[in-house]
C-alpha cells in the first residue's frame, strides 16, 4: 500500500515550519526527506492532518535528539508526536478509502 506523507504535501508551508534553520538541525544526509513536493507532484484528499501516521514527528532525523533538537514543528509552536507513538488517524484512513475507492 503506499500514499503520500503528510509531510510532503504543499499544505504544510502553512501549518509546519521546516525552514533552512531547521534544517541544519537534520542529520546528514537525510535532508531531502523535508524537501517540499509541487502540487503537481501530489495527490491531496483531505486538509492537513497533524494526527496522521503519515507526518514525521518533531525530532524525526534530529542530529541531537537528547537535548530535544527539533527538525520540525507546527507553526504554531505544536510539537509533534514520533510516528512510532501514533497509530491510523481518522483522516489516514479516510484517505485510504478514498485512494483504494472503499465503500
Amino acid at each position: 500500500m503506499a500514499a503520500w506523507a503528510s509531510g510532503t504535501w504543499p499544505s504544510k508551508l502553512y501549518v509546519l515550519l521546516v525552514e533552512e534553520r531547521k534544517l541544519a538541525t537534520v542529520i546528514k544526509g537525510q535532508e531531502d526527506q523535508f524537501f517540499k513536493l509541487a502540487p503537481s507532484e501530489n495527490q491531496l484528499l483531505t486538509s492537513f492532518d497533524y494526527d496522521s501516521i503519515m507526518l514525521y514527528g518533531s525530532l524525526t532525523f534530529s542530529k541531537d535528539k537528547a537535548n530535544r533538537l527539533r527538525t520540525m514543528e507546527g507553526k504554531d509552536g505544536r510539537y509533534l508526536k514520533d510516528v512510532n507513538t501514533k497509530k491510523l488517524s481518522e483522516q489516514d484512513i479516510k484517505r485510504i478509502n478514498m485512494l483504494y475507492d472503499c465503500k
